[in-house]
């Protein structure tokens, strides 16, 4: 007997995640920008809007490359739960936390690049987003 696994984002159905896909807990952020005053340059600063579950999923080649040549790279796509905010597009950046078995930390920064409603049922939101830090 074949042993059961999560279907990949190519075999999945068009309208259900699996139960256990969404186990990445990430943090939706909002970047600011403000001029350095006495200086050139600007002071960015990330502030953290809500602590969700989610599923993160790399992008395959042919989409990979599909965004290159629009000029706006799409490396990972990002399903999350609708979530009840009035404006989905003050959301600019994502953090995910990856806890390593030495107890270090690594956080990966991803610019969202376009968010859309998943199938129109507010039901889930897809963000395609851009892999930007790895601290």
């Amino acid at each position: 007997m074949a042993a059961w696994r999560l279907p990949r984002s190519s075999q999945r159905t068009s309208w259900c995640l699996a139960i256990g896909e969404m186990r990445w807990l990430v943090t939706l952020a909002r970047r600011d920008q403000t001029p350095t005053f006495g200086q050139t340059g600007i002071t960015e600063t990330i502030v953290s809007i809500a602590d969700i579950h989610a599923a993160i999923e790399p992008m395959g080649l042919q989409s990979f490359l599909g965004s290159e040549q629009m000029e706006t790279p799409i490396t990972h796509t990002i399903y999350i739960r609708w979530q009840p905010f009035e404006n989905l597009q003050m959301f600019n950046v994502v953090l995910r936390n990856v806890f390593l078995p030495d107890n270090s930390v690594i956080v990966e920064t991803y610019r969202i690049r376009r968010i859309q409603e998943w199938q129109g049922r507010h039901r889930y939101i897809r963000m395609d987003v851009e892999l930007e830090q790895i601290t």
